[in-house]
């Protein structure tokens, strides 16, 4: 017995089958799927905010690890989101990864010898270490709303090498 199909929104509308209801719902459904696309054309980083929620999810209670990692503290959720708000266009987004002591890490990675990570602390400091095949830099500096231009300038390095 062949598997019935769903009829269309326009099959219906055109049919005058549901009328006035099918119409509005097919109008709804075109409006929420041009929002959508500008979205994600405005805000490339919509997946940075998946894996925040995910992490908050999963990492926001003592020993979320099962080797007694301590919760993430919500300073550091609320950086981490201001950090993605402000992020420029045109850099990729950084997969975000939970530390046992309670930081986010950025990380763009390439491969093993171009790869670029960016800590983020409940202390406010940004603990980072860039690689790029020649050489390979550690530091730390004072977390403000976005992220330096020696930050974006490693990001760029990395990536578009």
């Amino acid at each position: 017995m062949p598997a019935l199909l769903e009829p269309k929104n326009e099959y219906l509308i055109r049919s005058g089958y549901a009328g006035g209801i099918a119409r509005e719902t097919a109008e709804e459904i075109q409006e929420n799927d041009s929002r959508v696309a500008e979205s994600l054309y405005l805000f490339p980083f919509s997946s940075c905010f998946e894996m925040l929620v995910n992490i908050a999810e999963n990492c926001s209670k003592q020993d979320w690890d099962g080797y007694g990692a301590v919760p993430i503290p919500n300073e550091v959720y609320l950086k981490v989101l201001t950090l993605i708000s402000n992020f420029p266009m045109g850099i990729p987004a950084p997969e975000l990864v939970p530390e046992n002591d309670g930081a986010i890490t950025f990380e763009w990675h390439v491969n093993p010898k171009q790869e670029l990570s960016l800590s983020v602390n409940p202390n406010n400091l940004g603990y980072y270490v860039f690689t790029d095949g020649s050489q390979k830099i550690k530091g730390s500096y004072v977390l403000q709303e976005s992220l330096p231009p020696f930050f974006i300038n490693m990001i760029n390095q990395v990536i578009y090498k």
